[in-house]
């Protein structure tokens, strides 16, 4: 099938996270809006911290055209990867498209402009499972809870209280569907800025 979406905004900073790399399914798309070559630097973090030694520094894209860059040609193998753009010069924009290798399913997912301690994830599908993806881009543990908001107010989602996640990394962590937030939204709360 096809997916659409919105014009991505401008950046100068972008995170995502949560992407994987299924068998090279999954990609990141940098557009170039302005009139000369632009500059970008990818970096990329996992469940086992930073990935060092990747040759995403200084990805060129020409005026007016995308670079596409595969996830697995980076990051192989890994399920729960963040990636940050970083523009250097010129009008860049970004995009990606995860393909989840557990779910069989895609799913275009625009950049968090900014790591913030509090983030509120709305829309959530009204079937199957919700997952979680947190990204920790500090040298400490951050502490991170998520309560659920449906139209009668908000509540601590059990067992989601205090999720710890490691410094430098990622971690993906399931919603118990006792929590019944189909369509609904969570929001999350941190004692450090973080991605999700």
């Amino acid at each position: 099938g096809q997916v659409f979406s919105r014009c991505p905004s401008l950046l100068d900073e972008g995170w995502f996270v949560g992407l994987g790399d299924n068998n090279g399914k999954s990609e990141i798309t940098l557009a170039n809006l302005g009139t000369a070559t632009a500059v970008a630097d990818v970096y990329w973090w996992s469940t086992l911290g930073p990935v060092e030694g990747d040759n995403s520094v200084g990805i060129t894209i020409r005026p007016g055209r995308t670079t596409t860059i595969k996830i697995g040609d980076h990051v192989p193998g890994e399920d729960v990867v963040a990636a940050q753009i970083v523009r250097r010069r010129q009008q860049v924009s970004a995009i990606a498209l995860s393909s989840d290798k557990e779910n069989q399913g895609t799913e275009l997912v625009l950049p968090q402009t900014e790591l913030s301690p509090k983030i509120m994830l709305a829309g959530l599908p009204n079937a199957g499972s919700t997952v979680l993806s947190l990204f920790n881009p500090h040298d400490e543990t951050v502490l991170v809870k998520a309560r659920g908001i449906r139209a009668n107010g908000s509540f601590d989602i059990q067992g989601l209280e205090e999720i710890a996640v490691k410094p430098y990394s990622t971690v993906r962590v399931a919603v118990p569907t006792k929590a019944k937030l189909g369509g609904h939204a969570i929001e999350l709360f941190a004692d450090k800025p973080i991605a999700a």
